[in-house]
């Protein structure tokens, strides 16, 4: 048995699903430490974690060089009280990477057989490379630094250079959604289940409420199509989290004028609800301007859905495996591809070629394909 930290944010549906299908619960004894109050101790408990709490000081949460200065103290002060009272870990993982994190890896060498940092996707592409930087010395005390993504490995190697080749190791998230979506159904059933008009093309947008899905833009060009077209399609817009009262009252003023039906998905969907929802749609556009390695994306994929995405997020990997989607240079290119594309639908050639991006991304991306990769992160 092995004795594991895991240092994450205990309120992310990600690091639950880590938990409950890397293999890490699996004959070790796991310890889980998170900044603040969570939401979900039940699931901790539940599958007997340890949960390990550095207080949140709310009086600087809105002032960030103090507050990082004062969660770092936090973490340091507790590690090493964690130290005294527990012990000896054989293995610490640092999951999702933030700087007083990182800044606490030479207090966890003191007392952890192996440090594995794995970055998400947000928290190395969002990060400026200045601030990347000032991790280098810290992240030479890891053992194992995990990416995601090829297009990751490509974005920290720019930044480092090759010095860390010998620790990456690219694992990807599983995706759970891909267990509630059966690709052989017809989206006529789920539109009926969403009360949405049966004879209409769904078309989302984005996956989240935030403004960085960039739905105004894609919302101003699809009022931009032809009448006959603008009736007969349902602009959809999953605002699930990430959504401000402020910014969903833009998008309503957009919306109400783009000369579509429409509909705003807002409530908190389970694994179940949120594989509904992706058999819902016809036409998936994705207009983020960075990214990792969008789960929601493959789910509208493993769906048979016609996904567009932006030449600028390549997702090297889904190409290289064969996955097909349509790929856009910039608006005007979207629209283009779009207006053509609701003009005359898929051929059966095309048909074909959303069969089997099924396949690809069971292969690339179900838990059961990436469980090992995972569990030998928590192997001395």
């Amino acid at each position: 048995m092995s004795r594991i930290l895991i240092i994450s944010d205990n309120n992310s549906a990600w690091t639950e699903k880590a938990v409950t299908h890397s293999g890490v619960l699996e004959n070790n004894e796991v310890y889980a430490l998170t900044i603040g109050e969570t939401k979900n101790d039940r699931f901790y408990l539940d599958n007997g974690i340890k949960i390990c709490r550095v207080k949140r000081h709310e009086a600087f949460n809105k002032i960030p060089k103090v507050r990082g200065l004062v969660y770092y103290a936090d973490y340091i002060n507790y590690i090493k009280s964690l130290q005294k009272t527990v012990g000896e870990f054989d293995v610490v993982h640092i999951s999702y990477v933030s700087k007083e994190k990182v800044l606490a890896i030479k207090y966890l060498r003191k007392f952890a057989k192996k440090i594995v940092c794995t970055f998400w996707g947000s928290d190395l592409f969002r990060a400026g490379d200045k601030q990347l930087l000032k991790y280098k010395k810290n992240l030479e005390s890891a053992d194992v630094i995990m990416l995601t993504t090829s297009e990751m490995k490509r974005k920290f190697r720019s930044v480092f250079g090759g010095g860390f080749d010998n620790k990456i190791r690219i694992i990807r998230f599983g995706i759970e959604n891909l267990d509630f979506i059966d690709p052989e159904k017809d989206s006529a059933e789920f539109k009926e289940y969403f009360s949405y008009t049966v004879q209409k093309t769904v078309v989302t947008i984005g996956y989240n409420g935030s403004p960085a899905q960039n739905h105004t833009d894609v919302i101003d060009l699809c009022a931009k199509l032809p009448d006959n077209i603008k009736s007969k399609i349902f602009l959809q817009l999953p605002l699930n989290y990430g959504l401000t009262e402020e910014y969903k009252q833009t998008l309503l003023q957009k919306l109400k004028s783009c000369g579509c039906e429409y509909g705003l998905s807002e409530p908190y969907l389970d694994g179940e609800q949120t594989g509904k929802l992706r058999q819902s749609s016809d036409i998936f556009i994705h207009a983020q301007k960075t990214d990792g390695f969008s789960a929601s994306l493959q789910e509208y994929l493993y769906a048979r859905k016609t996904v567009f995405n932006p030449a600028w997020l390549p997702y090297e990997e889904l190409k290289a495996n064969g996955a097909y989607y349509f790929e856009y240079s910039d608006y005007d290119d979207l629209y283009e591809k779009l207006k053509e594309y609701l003009q005359n639908g898929p051929d059966k050639d095309e048909k074909d070629k959303l069969a089997l991006n099924s396949k690809i991304i069971k292969e690339l991306s179900s838990w059961g394909s990436v469980k090992d990769s995972w569990a030998s992160l928590y192997r001395i």
